[in-house]
């Protein structure tokens, strides 16, 4: 494993353990409380940041080292969640 895999990796559980804090029920679970409404849009906002800067450093990885279609599950993920979860967006 690369470096650039590790830091997709690393960006990736962050985004995911972020989007679970912004959840009242894993956050309870995790954080032993529930965090006021504004953190928990504020830990789903830097949760879809951080996934989407994963993708992003997976594709520039794609791009600067010159490989075709050799994506990294983690972005593929980024990805899948990103498109998935897009009607989302308009409630944050």
């Amino acid at each position: 494993m690369s470096g650039l895999h590790l830091a997709i990796l690393a960006l990736s559980f962050l985004g995911f353990v972020a989007l679970a804090i912004g959840t009242g029920r894993y956050a309870k679970h995790l954080l032993r409380t529930v965090p006021s409404p504004q953190w928990r849009t504020a830990a789903r906002v830097g949760g879809w940041l951080l996934l989407a800067a994963a993708l992003a450093l997976g594709v520039t990885g794609l791009v600067t080292a010159g490989e075709r279609m050799k994506t990294t599950p983690y972005s593929a993920l980024s990805v899948a969640l990103l498109l998935t979860r897009k009607d989302e967006w308009r409630r944050i």
